[in-house]
Order: structure tokens, then C-alpha cells, then sequence
């Protein structure tokens, strides 16, 4: 097991100011369910002020800043996928593919690759991207309906609602790789088949 060292003129580094907030507003909350959990009920002439004081107050700053970080990592993740997909390769044959400049250049630039060389492959992506809009917008849905389920009490119709989500989308992304999976290897037939 590796323990943790810090080496001699090393230092740890320091926890950035969002990250303290967000560990001060996110553990009241927490330490008051674990408290609630353990003592089983709350006096009722004190629970409204330890409800505001220890859940609603942290929240009302742990989560927009939540969000916001969230928003923040998110968009340094697409910064560093976008820098990827720019040198990127076809997935079907590995041959280069021209650079984008910007992310909604990519499809334009990548385009004329994908509609002359794997026509198939273009026409099953336009067909998917149809499938994905129309598999989102039952996805909002779903959740908006499984949300209200879950206000009315109704917790295992909740759940199963929620579950429509991840198994959608564990769906599209397995038969979209066996499909890519199809492409490539029929790809590789027609090139062994006939080579130039």
C-alpha cells in the first residue's frame, strides 16, 4: 500500500476557495441527515431553526456554486476533448481528417470526409443525431414525469422512470460502437478485397 509523503521542499497544495465553500455549505446539511438519522426525530419547537440554520442557509450557497463549478470543470473538459477531436482521425479507416478552428467547424470540416468515402456511415450518423433529439427530449420527460412521482410519494414508479435515463443511454452507446465496430471491420474487408 503507497502511502501519502510529501517529499522535503514540496508542499501540498492549497485548497482554492470555491473547494472550502463548497466543503463548508455541503457538510452542515450532511452532519444534520446523519444527526436526524441517529436521534430519530427533532423536538419540534427547534426543528424549523436547525432546518434553516443547518440545511436551507448551506444550500442556498452550495448550490448555485455547485453548479457553477460544475459548469466550469465541464467546459474545461470540452476545452481538452475540442484540442483531441481537432487532430483527429477518421473512425472508420484512421485517415486524418482536417482541422477545425472552432467546435461547430468540426462537423462542416469532417463532412465531405465521412460523405464520400463512407457514405453509409454519414447516413447512419444523420440518423442517429434524429434518434438522440427525439431519445433526449423522452428523456426530459421521463424526468419531469419520474420527478412528480417521486413528489407524490409514489417512490418505485420514481425509480423506474429514473432508470429510463442510464439504460437509454447505455443503449445508444453500446449499439453505436457495435455499429462503428460493423463499419470498420466491413471497411477493412472491402480494403483487403480490393486494394488500390
Amino acid at each position: 500500500m503507497k502511502r501519502f509523503s510529501v517529499e522535503p521542499g514540496q508542499h501540498l497544495k492549497r485548497l482554492s476557495r470555491a473547494t472550502l465553500i463548497l466543503l463548508a455549505t455541503g457538510i452542515p446539511p450532511l452532519g444534520f441527515m446523519v444527526a436526524l438519522f441517529v436521534l430519530g426525530s427533532i423536538p419540534d419547537n427547534v426543528a424549523p431553526y436547525l432546518t434553516v440554520a443547518f440545511v436551507l442557509v448551506p444550500m442556498i450557497v452550495f448550490l448555485p456554486l455547485f453548479a457553477f463549478t460544475g459548469y466550469k470543470y465541464s467546459m474545461r473538459r470540452a476545452r481538452e476533448r475540442f484540442a483531441k477531436l481537432k487532430n483527429a482521425s477518421c473512425i472508420i479507416c484512421g485517415e486524418p481528417l482536417p482541422d477545425a478552428v472552432r467546435l461547430r467547424d468540426l462537423r462542416r470540416t469532417q463532412r465531405p470526409h465521412y460523405e464520400t468515402v463512407h457514405p453509409e456511415v454519414w447516413r447512419w450518423g444523420e440518423r442517429w443525431k434524429k434518434i438522440n433529439i427525439l431519445g433526449g427530449t423522452a428523456g426530459i420527460f421521463i424526468v419531469g414525469l419520474a420527478t412528480y412521482q417521486l413528489a407524490t410519494e409514489n417512490a418505485l414508479q420514481s425509480i423506474l422512470f429514473y432508470a429510463y435515463v442510464p439504460a437509454y443511454i447505455l443503449a445508444v452507446y453500446l449499439s453505436q460502437k457495435r455499429e462503428i465496430e460493423r463499419f470498420r471491420s466491413r471497411w477493412k474487408r472491402q480494403l483487403s478485397e480490393n486494394p488500390r
